[in-house]
């Protein structure tokens, strides 16, 4: 998988491609810093990975991208800001 740079995407997103992937669906991840570690696994398991560095999920950019699957992944002690 490679890293893109795009002025598409927020400013603290983190977006991978992956075109050997036989999965072709595009994930949006809304992460905190503890998921750093999982990327070069999420990576290689979707052709497209938008990682969002917030806490919450943002309805607009869902809206916006339109992934096949979304996930917030976050550490415990940041799960009310999820339920928001």
């Amino acid at each position: 998988f490679e890293i893109i740079e795009s002025e598409e995407y927020p400013e603290n997103a983190l977006v991978t491609i992956n075109p050997n992937c036989k999965n072709k669906e595009t994930a949006i991840i809304f992460r905190d810093s503890y998921t750093g570690v999982m990327l070069p696994f999420l990576s290689l398991h979707f052709q497209k990975v938008i990682y969002i560095g917030e806490h919450t999920v943002d309805m607009k950019m869902i809206e916006n991208y339109k992934p096949d699957v979304v996930m917030a992944l976050s550490v415990e002690r940041y799960l009310p800001a999820l339920i928001k």
